[in-house]
This record gives structure tokens, sequence and C-alpha cells, in this order.
């Protein structure tokens, strides 16, 4: 084998090697995060929790209130 051959044959195997341990880490890294996610999941969050019932009506009150009140000054 060529001495070009056998250079570019160990800088392969080096990559695969960084690559492989570079993939170890983040999944490592992503299985040390599975059970700060779930505690997450577990805590509602306010933001996204679904409105009740009146918090509803409220903002369809608000946005038909806007509605109108923008039809009648195209009115005028």
């Amino acid at each position: 084998m060529s001495k070009v051959v056998a250079d570019w044959k160990q800088r392969e195997k080096e990559r695969v090697k960084r690559n492989n341990a570079r993939r170890q880490a983040y999944r490592d890294a992503v299985i040390a995060e599975k059970p700060k996610l779930e505690i997450e999941k577990a805590e509602p969050n306010p933001a996204k929790t679904p409105k009740s019932v009146e918090e509803e009506e409220r903002d369809n009150d608000a946005d038909a209130m806007a509605v109108d009140e923008s039809s009648e000054d195209e009115d005028n």
C-alpha cells in the first residue's frame, strides 16, 4: 500500500473515532436530560394551560367589540 493510502486510512479511522465519541457524548447528554424533561412535562406551564370557559368568553367578547367598533368607524 502506498504511503498516501495508508495515511488516508489512518486519518479516516481517527475521524470515525472522533465522530463516534461525539455521538456517544450527545446520547449521554440526552439521556441525562430526560428526567428533567419528564419533570417539566409533569408541571403544567401556566402560559400553555387551556383557558377557562369564562376567560374564553371574555376574549371572544373583547374581539367582538373590537370588530363592532371598527365597522362603526367605516360607516362614518
